[in-house]
């Protein structure tokens, strides 16, 4: 896990400026992401149910409740909200139909006898054998069983012409599952130990939580085993793969190196980088160009999320969050064109997330200290920080609707973060979590009522767990609970933090 510069200066508070009366997150969360990150991630939350156009007052009273700010002078604010786009195809439903309709079918099918015999025994009665009632010119059984059998075979072809083959995952430590230890751990890694992977696997396993990541929750959805880390030996890829790993970025390494940010960005393979893994691994699953084309074409593609800890280049560097501002257009356009060599390998179905509001979490709110203020009266997050990540997931938003309008024949969701970390803070009891400040689950006492400290942090001597994860959001005060993703999985495959759900209607 990298971590913060140790000479790094707080960054100052941008410049104060009235909030704009749309200022406040959209329907599906115009969210922002980790303005600033570790070698581990954030991110999500909408406005309530029903809401159809933007309320100047509710975009004031959302802004202020949700520690969202305006961006520093010079920086157009970009709105949220974008039209939803209409599904292209019917990928995307899991197998539950065709699972339904196989229980209904077994339950009745003791009721048929495809040899029946003259008589049949019952306990009725008074347990003498009954001769079965035929009523003469009735619909027979052979009739209901075949009819039976014809909705059982088409409701299992529709669930079958609707799975994915396989799913792809890029990304850094919020959906990394172990490739920055399958060459072993280095001593460093604070996450490769326990209490790490306690709540779902029992032992660490290079996830960055308690237990399981969305992309895992996403994988079991539609019947797939869990992806295993590209880079793991001895390992099956005809089911997808996890590219992701702790630390990357959007950009490359040598983007950071000529603006003098080399030694303070920790880049163990960029969006780029994995999208070449993506290409070495290709002989794993398919033979040819067009083969290749095809299986992509029956899989889907989870692209982040990714920018946070290019941000953190600078933040972590000393520098002010106007510097990591200047990154944004670069950040968002890399996250951009790695969507479309995905495309041009063959990819028709991709998610593309943005950052969590990175103002929320204990680290960053243990790091800097701003005014009264700068804080959110419901929420207690940066303002500034929160901000800086709604305006990047506005910007990439932007992004996805160029690309979808250059690729009408692909469907590209917008994955929402920053929405759900914010209704876990404002509403904890609508998913079981208590209602406190924002707090890690795993850490040790430090500066406020966080459970965070730099020099004790989860997995290290003097952090402990929490009695029960699945009471809190952060696991850390850099990633999230098991359940926390849970949380945000569900709301991508059925819509809730999706500008359109994973998983199609028929």
């Amino acid at each position: 896990m990298r971590h913060p510069h140790p000479k790094g200066k707080l960054a100052t508070p941008a410049k104060a400026i009235r909030p704009s009366p749309d200022a406040g997150p959209s329907r599906h969360g115009a969210a922002a992401g980790s303005g600033i990150k570790w070698s581990c991630n954030q991110d999500p939350v909408p406005p309530p149910r029903g809401h159809k156009r933007r309320n100047s007052r509710r975009g004031l009273v959302v802004a202020v409740a949700t520690g969202i700010s305006t961006p520093p002078h010079g920086k157009k604010q970009t709105s949220g909200a974008f039209p939803h786009q209409e599904a292209t195809s019917n990928r995307g439903k899991p197998r539950n139909p065709g699972k339904a309709i196989i229980f209904l079918f077994f339950l009745f099918l003791p009721s048929f006898s495809l040899f029946p015999s003259p008589t049949v025994s019952r306990p009725e009665h008074g347990g003498m054998r009954v001769m079965p009632r035929v009523r003469r010119g009735g619909v027979g059984w052979t009739a209901v069983l075949a009819a039976a059998l014809q909705l059982l075979l088409v409701a299992a072809a529709a669930a079958e012409a609707g799975k994915y083959n396989a799913v792809f995952n890029f990304g850094d430590s919020l959906v990394d599952a172990g490739n920055l230890v399958t060459e072993g751990i280095p001593d460093y890694l604070a996450t490769a130990r326990p209490p790490y992977g306690q709540s779902y696997f029992g032992y660490p396993t290079g996830r960055c939580s308690d237990g399981r990541l969305v992309i895992d929750f996403i994988a079991q959805e539609f019947g797939l085993p869990l992806l295993p880390p590209s880079k793991a030996k001895n390992a099956s890829f005809a089911q997808g793969a996890n590219f992701a790993i702790t630390g990357a970025t959007a950009l490359d390494t040598e983007f950071f190196e000529k603006r003098g940010l080399g030694k303070s960005v920790w880049n163990s393979g960029s969006l780029f980088t994995q999208i070449q893994w993506l290409r070495d691994l290709k002989p794993s699953f398919c033979n040819s160009t067009q083969e290749c084309k095809d299986f992509f074409a029956k899989s889907l593609f989870v692209v982040g999320e990714l920018g946070g800890n290019d941000y953190n280049a600078p933040l972590f560097a000393g520098k002010d969050l106007r510097e990591a501002y200047n990154l944004m257009p670069h950040v968002v356009q890399g996250i951009s064109d790695g969507v479309e060599q995905l495309i041009a390998e063959g990819a028709k179905d991709l998610i593309v997330p943005g950052v969590m509001p990175s103002g929320c979490f204990p680290v960053y709110l243990s790091m800097y200290v701003d005014p009264k203020e700068g804080y959110g009266l419901r929420s207690g997050c940066l303002k500034r920080f929160n901000t800086f990540s709604w305006v990047h997931n506005a910007m990439l938003k932007g992004a996805l609707e160029k690309l979808r309008a250059k690729h009408p024949g692909v469907r590209i969701i917008y994955g929402d973060y920053f929405t759900p970390v914010i209704q876990f803070l404002l509403q904890p009891e609508k998913f079981g979590f208590l209602k406190q400040p924002p707090r890690a689950c795993c850490g040790a006492p430090g500066k406020g009522p966080y459970n965070f400290n730099l020099t004790a942090k989860c997995g290290e001597p003097g952090a402990s767990p929490c009695a029960d994860p699945k009471t809190h959001w952060s696991w850390d005060g850099i990633h999230l609970t098991e359940a926390a993703y849970g949380h945000i999985a569900k709301g991508w495959l059925h819509g809730e933090f999706a500008d359109q759900p994973i998983v199609q209607s028929s």
